[in-house]
């Protein structure tokens, strides 16, 4: 086994804010060997091909990548894994997860849900997401919004949880199940961060439905850095 790190790859985003939001998250994790942090688009002298270049630079061989992603049924995580399949002879990838339907994710959702809330047992909760209008992305979007969902019900009082997307979009046909049960219909949106999403799309969808919404995204969030710094100690405890 050659020498270990740690490459956490997002998306990116042309905010320089957000850019400080993950520096700032990445700079409070704890690991025993270097962590690289590349972005696939929107942040110059930053994009896979320069994590490659630190990654040879610290003499790393075996990888752990962490896809700062908010579920594996986005279509980037393929399009990284054909990237990376370009340099496997150099290096070993070894993949850790999205954040999915994580414990902290459903905390997460929970917790935006009560700050909204005025009457649980008079409201429902409605969490929307990007999805995919891909089959294979678009199940893993189903089971993962599905157990949400479910882990949700169990731990809350609301009327009804449910989930909607943007692909396919079913948001409208969610709302219109929800306006006649509800009193009022609190909105969670499951974004990694602020953007047309949440400010300008999801407004427009719910604008003239009986709703709650702050338009919080995951970041920024303490949580995030203890979901990172989790799976890198369960990969250094496979040692």
């Amino acid at each position: 086994m050659g020498k270990r790190g740690v490459w956490i790859i997002g998306h990116g985003s042309s905010n320089p804010r957000w850019l400080d939001y993950v520096d700032q998250m990445i700079a409070k994790l704890e690991s025993p060997s270097p962590i690289v942090l590349s972005f696939l688009e929107k942040a110059e002298g930053r994009l896979i091909e320069d994590g490659i270049r630190q990654l040879r630079g610290f003499g790393i061989k075996e990888v752990f990548v962490i896809p700062l992603f908010v579920s594996s049924g986005s279509t980037h995580i393929a399009e990284i894994q054909e990237i990376l399949s370009q340099y496997r002879q150099e290096f070993t990838f070894i993949f850790g997860s999205c954040m999915n339907d994580h414990p902290l994710v459903v905390q997460h959702i929970i917790d935006q849900a009560k700050e909204l809330s005025d009457n649980c047992n008079q409201e429902s909760l409605l969490m929307i997401a990007h999805g995919s209008d891909e089959d294979d992305f678009q199940q893993k979007w189903k089971e993962i919004l599905e157990s949400l969902t479910k882990q949700i019900k169990e731990k809350t009082n609301f009327l009804r949880v449910d989930y909607a997307t943007f692909l396919p979009n079913t948001i409208l046909k969610r709302l219109e199940g929800l306006k006649n049960t509800s009193k009022q219909i609190l909105i969670v949106p499951l974004f990694l961060s602020k953007g047309i999403f949440t400010e300008e799309r999801i407004p427009a969808m719910i604008q003239w439905y009986p709703v709650k919404y702050n338009g919080k995204a995951y970041l920024p969030n303490d949580w995030i850095t203890e979901w990172i710094q989790e799976q890198i100690d369960q990969y250094y405890v496979k040692e």
